[in-house]
This record gives structure tokens, sequence and C-alpha cells, in this order.
């Protein structure tokens, strides 16, 4: 663009489409990297001045990203029958060109706290692949990225909660309450003393005189972290991208770099270039 032109809307369209069909159709360049330079520095001075963007957000996010500290407007997912999107992960980007209407990004992010992600990892793998089953399923879903707020080392340093166990018949039965949505232990030392035919309710942080907690081993605490280790690489060998962050502060601060740069990075598809 000669120099005094301003950058609008009018002028940067032209610009951007001409040089997405040169990096399309290479024989059209004359210098192929130059384009693709060229592209990925006016999809940022454009976003920088026509796209608006905004989260939405599943309404089953248990501490959610703010208004105030994403900087974004955050709305509630719309169902799956209104959106024709698959309900999947926490947060969609939608984006508005110019004033035009909401689009979906096409990007889908996962929050995960450290707590979370250990359990999810650890012992819910099932229901978390039937979720990426749905986004694969989705062919307006293009990129999946899970962000753990801790870091990689800490992840790997997380060992689940583990039931105290009786010191005296060296069982505690670990059985869910489904509708209170809570985890109870009960300990048999009473039945096999005679003493009771029920089982005594034990609450998981509190003690008693026959409950101790059960310290794992140092093959069985390699063994959760060889467990995780193995799931993130097969996300990232799958095309799943595993971003961590060492604090919540962090990986929301990255959420404005993250939508900018995938709209850079995807302008022709979401323009129709």
């Amino acid at each position: 663009m000669p120099a005094g032109i301003p950058l609008t809307y009018e002028s940067m369209l032209p610009e951007l489409s001409a040089t997405a069909c040169k990096i399309r159709l290479p024989r059209l360049s004359d210098d192929i990297r130059a384009d693709k330079r060229f592209m990925k520095s006016r999809a940022g001075d454009f976003y920088d001045r026509c796209v608006r963007t905004r989260l939405r957000r599943s309404m089953q996010e248990k501490h959610p990203w703010t208004e105030e500290e994403t900087g974004f407007e955050i709305l509630s997912m719309d169902t799956k029958r209104k959106s024709k999107h698959a309900q999947v992960a926490d947060y969609i980007p939608e984006y508005s060109i110019n004033g035009g209407p909401w689009i979906n990004s096409g990007l889908v992010i996962e929050r995960k706290e450290k707590d979370d992600a250990n359990n999810t990892f650890l012992f819910e793998m099932d229901r978390f692949r039937d979720e990426l089953n749905r986004f694969d399923d989705d062919e307006e879903m293009f990129d999946f990225r899970i962000l753990i707020e801790c870091s990689y080392e800490d992840l790997m340093n997380c060992l689940p909660v583990v039931p105290k166990v009786c010191k005296c018949c060296n069982f505690c039965h670990s059985y869910h309450n489904t509708k209170k949505d809570i985890h109870k232990y009960s300990c048999t030392f009473d039945v096999l003393a005679g003493k009771s035919q029920e089982t005594r309710e034990i609450k998981p942080a509190g003690t008693c005189e026959y409950c101790v907690p059960h310290k794992k081993t140092e093959k069985e605490i390699g063994d959760l972290q060889s467990r995780k280790r193995g799931i993130i690489e097969d996300f990232i060998n799958d095309g799943y991208l595993v971003l961590f962050y060492s604090s919540r502060d962090l990986a929301v601060k990255a959420i404005p770099t993250i939508a900018r740069r995938y709209f850079i990075s995807n302008c022709a598809r979401l323009m129709d270039l």
C-alpha cells in the first residue's frame, strides 16, 4: 500500500484478498515467503482495526474467567439446535468483522486447573475422549486447545487424593454418592470386630483412631507420572495443542493474544478470501 493511505477496511481488504490468492496459488507469486510475511502483518493490522472478539462460555464452567480478566464480552454457549455446533470445551471465540454478524472462529479452548487436569488425565479419559470425538465430528470446528493453569512440573507432581486406610483391617471402602456429588469413605473394622453390622462413615479429610493416610510408593508415583506424560504426548500427536501456564492469571492474560494470532493465521478462511 502506498505511503499516506490510511489502513481502513476498504483499503486493506483488496490487499488481503490478492495476497491470499497468491499464497493459495504459488505460481502467481514472485516471492511466496514475502507474501506470507505481508499477509501475517496486514492481517494483524486488520484485526486491530476492524475485528471485535467475544467469548462463548460453557455453563458447566466451575470457576470461569470473567470479562474483567479477559477484556472480552462473555456470553453463554448456545444450544446445539441454535448454533448448529457441538457444545465442547469451555470457551469458543467469536469474531465480528467490520461490524458484521458474529461468526464462529472454529477454535475451542478447554480450561483446566491443576487438580482438574490431574483427575481428568488419570481417571476420566473416557469422558474426555467423548468430548474430543464430538469436536472431531463437527466440520466447523478446527482447533482444540487445552490450557492448563499450572506448570508441567506441577502437574507431574500432583497426586490424586487417596482415602485413609484402616491400620487394623487394612481396608477402607470408597463409594461415590451421586445425589450429593461427593466421595465418602467407610471402615469395616467394627464389622470385622463384631461391634457392628454396618460400616462407619469416615470423612476423607478427617481422622479417626483406626485410619491413617495411605502413602504412595515411588513406583506408584512414577507410574502415575508416566500415564500423564503419555496422555499429553497422545494429545499432541493427535493435533490437540496443550499449553501450560504457571497460574490462572497468566493463562487468562494469554487469551487476547491467542484470539488475535488465531485470526491472523486463519483470516483467509474466516473472511472467505
